[in-house]
């Protein structure tokens, strides 16, 4: 039985992710009003900060390109879902 190499296909599952989350919150920011539009800049907001922190400052813990490229996406991309499910249930709960 063959072993499996993760090095080989864990790049692509964060590039994937990361394409995924552009076009979830650029969708999330178009489609949703108000409030819900705030919830969903919010990763968009938190990964603009560590990146200008780790591009200008010293004063952030040391961040790794690959960390703010594969896996700060892949959370925002959680977070997004996490927040259409809660507005998914939100509106079926304020329909009559």
């Amino acid at each position: 039985m063959a072993r499996l190499d993760w090095t080989s296909w864990t790049p692509w599952l964060g590039l994937a992710g990361s394409l995924l989350y552009v076009i979830l919150q650029i969708w999330a920011v178009y489609a949703w009003t108000g409030s819900w539009r705030i919830r969903a800049l919010a990763p968009l907001v938190i990964l603009l900060i560590l990146s200008l922190a780790r591009l200008f400052t010293d004063l952030v813990p040391p961040l790794s390109t690959r960390f703010l490229v594969y896996a700060v996406p892949l959370f925002g991309l959680t977070y997004l879902l996490a927040v259409a499910i809660a507005r998914a249930i939100a509106n079926r709960r304020a329909a009559p």
